[in-house]
């Protein structure tokens, strides 16, 4: 899944000056460095602030950011990323809001996501609020974007592997017996699923495959898909769209 968002900002951020808020780690930066113009980032802990710097130090400019007030001028960027980080905010729609205002006419918003409608989601610790595929097309829309919705990651099935992990996960939802903490819900994936390979500081085109997502059409509940990607396109005739 890591491998598979960033490959998609970086054909979205191809040769174009790229911005990525609430960034984390900055395990995906490089990659889009190496196919981008230019790449910004930041996040509003400290440590990931640190850790993304520590990694990558004049490579890249990174630095505290608030995803709700934004320090950059209008226009600034090609192309806004929020991967995987939207459902840890206070507002979402304020965040989709500022990443539009610092998209130029042209420019993209680009949003990664938990799909909320999956059958066996479970909410990750210190999130907020999920918004469901409906809700996001209609927050990104708000702030003056063309938007187009697509799903990834469908649920795997058949075989007496997936079956069995598939009515363990559901049960395990259902009855809420998934832990709390990050640190729980690991132990619990590497009792199922045995050793975990680490995460890399920086992803490159070994770290996993891409995953092409599929259209997600207006009317439809994506139950069996995990992720929900919006791309949000800025028009070209409007120097500001975004409705306050």
């Amino acid at each position: 899944m890591l491998r598979t968002r960033y490959e998609i900002a970086a054909r979205l951020g191809e040769g174009k000056d790229v911005v990525e808020v609430a960034c984390g780690p900055g395990m995906g930066l490089g990659y889009l460095l190496k196919r981008c113009k230019s790449v910004q980032a930041g996040d509003y802990d400290e440590d990931m602030v640190s850790t993304a710097k520590s990694t990558y130090g004049n490579r890249l400019q990174v630095d505290r950011l608030d995803a709700m007030n934004l320090q950059f001028s209008d226009n600034s960027f090609d192309l806004a990323l929020v991967l995987e980080s939207i459902y840890f905010m206070p507002d979402a729609g304020k965040v989709i809001q500022e990443a539009a205002r610092v998209v130029r006419p042209g420019g993209a918003v680009f949003v990664a996501s938990a799909n909320r409608e999956w059958t066996s989601f479970n909410p990750a610790p210190f999130s907020t609020r999920y918004l469901s595929a409906k809700e996001l097309k209609a927050e990104m829309e708000k702030a003056g974007l063309e938007v187009e919705l697509k799903k990834g990651f469908k649920e795997e099935t058949g075989g007496l592997k997936n079956t069995a992990v598939n009515i363990l996960r559901k049960v395990a939802v259902t009855f809420r017996l998934i832990p709390d903490t990050m640190e729980g819900k690991e132990k619990l994936k590497r009792l199922i699923f045995g050793p975990l390979p680490p995460l890399p500081r920086e992803i490159d085109d070994s770290t996993g495959e891409v995953v092409e997502p599929v259209e997600l059409k207006p009317d439809e509940t994506p139950s069996d898909y995990k992720v929900i990607y919006a791309i949000g396109r800025k028009p070209t005739d409007k120097v500001s769209a975004i409705v306050s």
